[in-house]
C-alpha cells in the first residue's frame, strides 16, 4: 500500500554577481531584475561596486547676500568661473544683479547692477574657443538690447552694444541732381543687422549730383559722413533730432529724416562734390527704421553651431532663440546678425526654450515640439566681392535646414538639456526624462523614454528648481533637493542623492573641470545666503545658524557622515507559491561603522542585529514561512558588490 510522502525540501544557493541595474521604483518589486534594487538612496554604481555618494562640503566663506528674483541663472564659463544673474522686480521698476565668483567661490569684485528696468532679464552665451572674441570667457544678452562681454579672469565687463557690427548695405551709389528723380541707387550687398539699427551706404562723387539718397530711416536718425580725399578725409555728424551738421572744411551736411536722404552744403546751398576718381569716397552711416521680424533682445537661450566646429564644443555662428523665432549670426562674429538669417518655427505661441548639440545636428526645443537643424553649406560672400565684380549674387549663404522631429515631445525645464556620451538628455516638468538616440536620420521614434524606473519619483510635484549636468560619464539631474543620477546612455541606470540634510537649497548645477560644483541658498529670515558646495570626502556640511539677520547671525558647519541605503528586488526564486525559509545571506559589503540590516517580505519587515563589515556580512536570518523576499542595507560609507542566499524552499 502507497502512502502519501510529504515533499521533499530544497535547499537553494543562489547569487546576485553585482547590484549593477539602478534603481527601479516603476516596476513591481518582483518584477525587476535581479541586479537592480527597489530602493537605493545616496549611493552610485563606481568601480565594480554600488557605492555611497561623496560627501557635499562647503565653509564659512559663503557668496554674501544674494537677491533672488522672478528669475535668477546661474552659468560656468569656459574658466570655471560661476556667474550669477538675477533679477528683482519691484511694484514700479526691476534691477539686475551680475555677479562673478571664481572657481573657489571667492567673489572676484566682477559686478554691476542696472536699475529701473522692469521685468528684465537675460542669458549667457560662452564663446567657447573663437579666437576673434577670445578676449571675452562669456557674452551677457539683456532683454533691453544691451550685450556684455566678460572675461571673468580679469573682473572685466565690457558694454558691447557699440561694437556691434555695422553693415555695408548698399555700395556703388551715386548722387542725383534733383530730389524729383529715383531715390535709392547703388548694389546691396549685407543684409541688415539685428543687433543695431545702424547700417553704412557707399557713393562715388561725380561732379554733378547733390542728393544722397538712403534706405527708409528711423524718425530723428543721426547720421555720420565721410569724404575721402587723396591727402586727408574728412568726417561729418549730424546729430540726433539735430538735421544740420556742423561744418567741416567749409562745407555742412544737411539730413532729412522724412525724405530719407542728405547732401553737402556750401554757404548755405545744397552742392555737388567734384570727383577725384576715387571710387566709393562717400560713405554714410545713419539708423534704419524698424523692420519686421524678431529682435536679438527678445532672445531667450543660445549656443555656437555651425561650420566645422559643429560640435558640442563650438561652432562658427551663434545661433539665439525666443518666441517662436530662431537666428543665427554670421560665421565669427555673435555681434552681427543679418535680418535675413532666421526662421520661424511653428506655434507662435509656444516659445522656444533651449538649443542641444548631437553629431552634426543642432536640436531646437520648444516646450511641446521639437525640431532639429543640420548645416549644409557655406557661399560667404565679402565686400571685396561685390566691389571688385566677383560676386555678383549676394543672397547667397549658409543653408540650415529644419526639420520637425516631434509634434508632442519637448523641453519645458530647458536647464535639464546635457549631452551623455552621444545622446541628448533632457528632462520635463510632467515627471519624464527623455534621450535621442544616435539614429543618423533623426525622427520621431528616435526619441526614447529613459525615466520610467525613476517616473513616480519624478511625477510627485512639478520642481521649482531643475537643471542637469553631464560629469564624469554620469547624467545629474536636479529636482528640488534630489539629484538623480544616470550612467550608461543606452539604458541609463538610474539612482538618487539627497541635498535635503544640508539646509540648503540647491539653485543649479555647475562642472568646474571633472568635478560637481552646486550653489545651493541658506534663508537667514527673509534673506538667502549662497554657498558653493562640492563633493569630496564621506560626509556632508550641514548649515545652521543663529540670529535674525544674515550679517550677524552665527553660522555653524557641522559635517555628517553620509548613510547609503538600498533594498534588492523581492526575489521568489522561480516558485512564488512555495514558502521559504532563509537560513543565511552573505554579502561582498564594507562600510565605515555597523551594518543595518532588514529582510522585506510580503508579510512585513524584520530587522536584524546591525553587524560589523570586516570581511563581508555575514547574517543568519531568522525568517520563515515567505514566499518572497528582499535585503535592505544602510551604513555610513556603505559599497556592497555580490549577494548569496542560502535558502529552503517547500516548507509547509
Amino acid at each position: 500500500m502507497k502512502h502519501p510522502r510529504m515533499s521533499k525540501n530544497s535547499r537553494v544557493t543562489a547569487t546576485i554577481p553585482a547590484l549593477s541595474g539602478g534603481l527601479n521604483v516603476g516596476t513591481d518589486p518582483t518584477l525587476i531584475g535581479d541586479t537592480q534594487v527597489s530602493d537605493c538612496r545616496d549611493m552610485h554604481w563606481k568601480d565594480g561596486m554600488l557605492r555611497t555618494r561623496e560627501g557635499f562640503v562647503t565653509d564659512a566663506a559663503h557668496f554674501g547676500k544674494l537677491a533672488l528674483g522672478d528669475r535668477t541663472q546661474f552659468f560656468t564659463d569656459r574658466d570655471g568661473y560661476l556667474l550669477v544673474l538675477a533679477s528683482v522686480d519691484t511694484d514700479v521698476s526691476g534691477d539686475v544683479y551680475v555677479t562673478v565668483f571664481d572657481p573657489n567661490g571667492v567673489p572676484t569684485g566682477g559686478y554691476f547692477s542696472i536699475t529701473g528696468q522692469r521685468g528684465l532679464c537675460g542669458f549667457f552665451v560662452s564663446v567657447g574657443n573663437d579666437e576673434a572674441f577670445a578676449e571675452y570667457s562669456s557674452l551677457l544678452f539683456l532683454s533691453n538690447g544691451d550685450i556684455f562681454g566678460v572675461h571673468a579672469g580679469k573682473n572685466v565687463w565690457k558694454s558691447l552694444y557699440n561694437a556691434a557690427y555695422v553693415p555695408l548695405y548698399m555700395t556703388g551709389g551715386t548722387p542725383v541732381t534733383s530730389r524729383a528723380e529715383p531715390a535709392l541707387t547703388g548694389i546691396r550687398v549685407e543684409p541688415y543687422n539685428r543687433l543695431s539699427d545702424w547700417f553704412r551706404c557707399t557713393y562715388s562723387t561725380n561732379g554733378t549730383g547733390i542728393y544722397y539718397y538712403l534706405p527708409r530711416l528711423c524718425q530723428g536718425s543721426a547720421l555720420t559722413v565721410t569724404l575721402t580725399r587723396a591727402n586727408k578725409t574728412l568726417t561729418w555728424t549730424v546729430e540726433n533730432g539735430s538735421g544740420v551738421s556742423d561744418t567741416v572744411g567749409g562745407y555742412q551736411v544737411k539730413l532729412d529724416t522724412t525724405g530719407h536722404c542728405f547732401w553737402f552744403v556750401k554757404d548755405g546751398q545744397p552742392c555737388a562734390m567734384e570727383s577725384e576718381g576715387i571710387r566709393n569716397d562717400v560713405t554714410a552711416t545713419a539708423q534704419r527704421a524698424g523692420t519686421a521680424g524678431p529682435r536679438v533682445s527678445d532672445m531667450r537661450c543660445g549656443t555656437w553651431y555651425g561650420g566645422d566646429r559643429s560640435a558640442a564644443a563650438g561652432g562658427t555662428r551663434l545661433f539665439l532663440g525666443g518666441g517662436h523665432y530662431v537666428m543665427w549670426s554670421v560665421p565669427g562674429n555673435p555681434l552681427y546678425f543679418p535680418d535675413t538669417a532666421y526662421a520661424s518655427l511653428g506655434d507662435p505661441d509656444e516659445p522656444i526654450t533651449a538649443f542641444g548639440k548631437q553629431g552634426e545636428w543642432l536640436l531646437l526645443f520648444k516646450e511641446h515640439s521639437l525640431y532639429a537643424a543640420q548645416y549644409v553649406r557655406s557661399d560667404t560672400v565679402t565686400v571685396e566681392d561685390v566691389e571688385s565684380g566677383a560676386v555678383t549674387d549676394t543672397t547667397a549663404t549658409a543653408v540650415f535646414p529644419i526639420t520637425p522631429i516631434h509634434t508632442e515631445i519637448g523641453c519645458d525645464l530647458p536647464e535639464t538639456v546635457a549631452l551623455l556620451g552621444n545622446r541628448l538628455v533632457w528632462a520635463c516638468a510632467d515627471g519624464t526624462v527623455y534621450t535621442l538616440s544616435t539614429s543618423g536620420q533623426l525622427s520621431q521614434r528616435t526619441v526614447t523614454v529613459i525615466s520610467e524606473p525613476i517616473r513616480p519619483l519624478l511625477k510627485e510635484h512639478t520642481p521649482a528648481v531643475s537643471a542637469g549636468v553631464v560629469i564624469d560619464g554620469k547624467y545629474l539631474l536636479l529636482w528640488d533637493n534630489t539629484l538623480f543620477v544616470a550612467t550608461d546612455e543606452a539604458a541609463p541606470r538610474w539612482t538618487r542623492w539627497s541635498f535635503e540634510k544640508t539646509g540648503a537649497k540647491p539653485q543649479s548645477l555647475c562642472r568646474a573641470g571633472e568635478g560637481l560644483r552646486i550653489p545651493a541658498a541658506y534663508t537667514v529670515g527673509s534673506t538667502e545666503v549662497l554657498y558653493w558646495f562640492r563633493q569630496a570626502g564621506e560626509a556632508d556640511t550641514v548649515i545652521t545658524h543663529s540670529g535674525t539677520r544674515w550679517s550677524n547671525a552665527a553660522y555653524t558647519f557641522t559635517p555628517r557622515t553620509v548613510r547609503g541605503l538600498l533594498c534588492t528586488k523581492q526575489f521568489d526564486l522561480g516558485v512564488p507559491d512555495e514558502y521559504k525559509r532563509l537560513t543565511s545571506v552573505f554579502a561582498d559589503a564594507a562600510a565605515s561603522r555597523k551594518v543595518s540590516a532588514a529582510y522585506v517580505t510580503e508579510q512585513g519587515t524584520y530587522t536584524d542585529v546591525d553587524r560589523t563589515a570586516r570581511d563581508g556580512i555575514r547574517l543568519t536570518p531568522s525568517v520563515s514561512r515567505c514566499r518572497r523576499f528582499a535585503l535592505r542595507l544602510e551604513a555610513e560609507n556603505l559599497r556592497v558588490g555580490s549577494i548569496t542566499w542560502r535558502v529552503i524552499t517547500g516548507r509547509r
